[in-house]
């Protein structure tokens, strides 16, 4: 099975990591897991005209490493084997193209759940994704 994980550094990411953790065993094999962080293209072209591509990379390689970091020890230190991506873009469709290039049978992800609105609730994220593919999603509350 071929599972893509979305990370975003959040609280809620290190919940569905420890759930995927602890539910290994639902797995007849070892997963293929895919760890990823998509971190959104907020640099306006205002700043960034004044400033190198190197150092723009610099800045979302960190805000990647930043992201990814808590989860990918909690499944170094379960002894978890996973593959790391790090990406720029807008969130759910980037999600949507990695999960169907590497063929993932499901997409994991935590979800806030402060609100009674389902878009809220869920997160645009999380509504974007099960409203966008026919890849099983699993959200982590």
């Amino acid at each position: 099975m071929k599972i893509l994980f979305a990370a975003d550094g959040s609280p809620c990411s290190m919940q569905a990591a420890k759930y995927l953790i602890q539910q290994a065993s639902m797995f007849k094999d070892t997963p293929e897991l895919t760890v990823i962080h998509v971190e959104p293209a907020v640099l306006p072209p205002n700043v960034t005209r004044h400033v190198s591509r190197e150092v723009v990379d610099d800045w979302y390689k960190e805000q990647g490493d930043i992201a990814l970091r808590d989860v990918t020890q909690a499944l170094d230190a379960a002894g978890v084997p996973y593959t790391r991506k790090q990406l720029v873009g807008d969130v759910a469709p980037t999600l949507i193209k990695t999960a169907t290039e590497i063929g993932a049978d499901m997409i994991v992800m935590g979800s806030h759940g402060r609100s009674a609105t389902a878009g809220v609730l869920l997160g645009s994220v999380a509504t974007k994704l099960l409203s966008g593919t026919k890849i099983p999603v699993l959200i982590i509350r």
